[in-house]
Order: C-alpha cells, then structure tokens, then sequence
C-alpha cells in the first residue's frame, strides 16, 4: 500500500508599504543618530579643545618659621593651574621677593580733586629686593634648550623658593611672580622674550614683539612676617 505524499504548505508575510516605509525610517534614524553620536564626540573632545585658548590661574601661598638664632625662614610656593582644556608649555617663570618696614609715623592723608584718601595706618619703608630667580625655557629664542615645562589639562605644578631673613629686619615680604605660556606643542618657531633688570636688581621678562597665542600672567602679593 503506498501512503499518498503530502504537499508542504509555506506562508509569506510580505510588508505593507506602511510597514516597508517605517522600516526605512527606523534605519535612517539609527544612522542619524550614529552620525550625530560620531559628530559629537569629535566636536566635544577634537574641534572645539582645539579652536580654544590656553587659560591658567596662579596661586601664592608664602610660611615662615623663626630659627633659634631669631631669623625668618620663609618660603614661597607658586602653583601653576592649566584651568584650561588644552595643553600649555609655561615657556619662562619668574619671581621677585622684596622685604619692608612698618615705620612708625603715620601714613598722610592725600586729597586731590575727585579721588581722596583717609590713611591713619602706619606708613611702609621702600622696599628692598631679597630674592630674583627666573628661566627663559625652549620655546623661547635664546631660552635654555631642552628645558621644559608642559601641563596638560587639570594638571598643575608647585614651585618652592626659600630664603632667610635677617632677624627683625622687615615685616612685609611682597611676592612678584610672573610666567609665560602658549599652546604645547609649539612647533619650530621660538617666541621672542628676554629679560630685563630694573634698578633695585629685581627681573622681569618683556616679550620683543606681539605674537598670536602666548600668554602673560603677571601679580604681585603682600604677606606678614
């Protein structure tokens, strides 16, 4: 007896247009919004860190302890901050300490047209210079080769000075810091900086010509001894 054979049975869907037309429109969006994704990882982390300008805060903190002889040890510590997002060279770095009296007779009171001033507090000697260092580094021109000093973003760097002070020779210590900075890297072309002294034997570093993209931060502090 032979069995009859059986015939298969297939069922095919086939999508509406409505159907094929939202198939589309999910495809595209998923690549929308790769591309988008792609777009704006590359403006976040590539275009937009390197269309800006380096930025960089200081911070001066100054401590002084007597020795058993009765001088001042003081020290000096200069913080450089990159707050920035891209990454800076601090082409030179510099410092100035000077010392001051308090004197004992009083400030005068000064008056002149629309500004005045009432000043009963003690008047200050002149100032006179304890302490100069500086560093022209690599990116300037006949600054110390191979001599660097890079900070990446968020990245910050302390410098220590210290310095003995006569005993009950001044009261005020006046901190002068100053430091150069541009993009890292800054490729072959050197910026034109050089140092200049004033009289008093303290040094300051001027730039010799403008140029795009270096950067000059410059303060001065007063601290009690």
């Amino acid at each position: 007896m032979h069995e009859k054979p059986t015939r298969g049975l297939r069922v095919t869907t086939v999508p509406s247009a409505l159907d094929q037309t939202r198939i589309l429109v999910e495809i595209a969006a998923f690549a929308i919004a790769a591309i988008w994704g792609v777009y704006v990882f590359t403006y976040q982390e590539i275009l937009k860190p390197a269309a800006e300008s380096p930025r960089m805060t200081n911070a001066v903190e100054l401590t002084h302890a007597r020795t058993r002889n009765g001088d001042e040890f003081v020290a000096v510590h200069v913080t450089y901050d990159n707050s920035g997002k891209v990454e800076i060279e601090l082409a030179s770095t510099g410092i100035n300490l000077w010392g001051r009296r308090i004197l004992p007779s009083d400030a005068d009171a000064k008056s002149a047209g629309a500004a005045w001033e009432v000043d009963r507090s003690r008047a200050l000697s002149p100032r006179r210079l304890l302490y100069s260092e500086g560093e022209l580094r690599d990116a300037v021109i006949g600054g110390r080769r191979g001599a660097h000093l890079v900070l990446a973003p968020g990245a910050k760097i302390t410098l220590d000075y210290t310095i003995v002070v006569p005993a009950k020779t001044y009261d005020i210590v006046d901190v002068g810091f100053q430091a150069w900075f541009l993009r890292s890297p800054y490729g072959t072309a050197r910026i034109p900086l050089r140092r200049t002294s004033a009289k008093d034997g303290s040094s300051y570093v001027t730039s010799d010509g403008a140029r795009d993209g270096v950067y000059n931060n410059i303060g001065e502090l007063s601290f009690p001894l």
